[in-house]
């Protein structure tokens, strides 16, 4: 089985986004290694000391580590963004796949709000993923400009079975 760079958003802080990619950690059972980027309740001085430190960890991971694929939870903000590029470009150099698992809408948005020159530089690493993965077949659409040089799949919200038994709890607590 292939080893797996995972990169995202592995809680705390607990959200959707932290909540999948854990979960597809967590359920990877063969060679993996994480770098975990939740970096959202972390003051702004303590977000620049950790995205270099997260970089260090890519060019580490680059040379140190047999690494066969990439799962990379994309970022939506512009540091988020700027790391995204930077792991995508580096491992590309060794020709190693990219899994980009989207979980936001609106990225024609996103790059529209980004300055020119960071929008080229964008889309010419998103060009480098082969695979994207949606939440949604309409947020498919946003991405066919990279139709050519990748695959998009649409994998909806996944729903945690634990929900069941909070649910059922929460149900008997009321009717006491």
């Amino acid at each position: 089985m292939p080893k797996v760079l995972f990169v995202g958003p592995y809680p705390p802080p607990v959200h959707g986004q932290s909540n999948a990619f854990k979960m597809a950690f967590d359920q990877y059972k063969f060679s993996k290694f994480l770098i975990s980027q939740n970096f959202e309740k972390i003051s702004q001085s303590y977000k620049l000391f950790s995205t270099f430190r997260v970089l260090g960890l890519y060019i580490k991971s680059f040379f140190n580590f047999s690494i066969d694929v990439i799962y990379l939870s994309g970022s939506r903000s512009l540091l988020g963004a700027f790391k995204d590029v930077v792991l995508i470009l580096i491992f590309k150099l060794r020709g190693i796949p990219i899994i980009n698992h989207i979980h936001a809408a609106n990225f024609d948005q996103f790059l529209n709000g980004l300055p020119f020159l960071v929008k080229q530089i964008y889309l010419y690493a998103f060009k480098k993923v082969d695979v994207f993965i949606c939440l949604l077949e309409e947020m498919q659409l946003e991405y066919l400009k990279f139709s050519s040089t990748s695959k998009t799949f649409v994998v909806h919200n996944f729903y945690d079975p634990i929900l069941d038994k909070l649910k059922w709890l929460s149900l008997n607590i009321k009717m006491l």
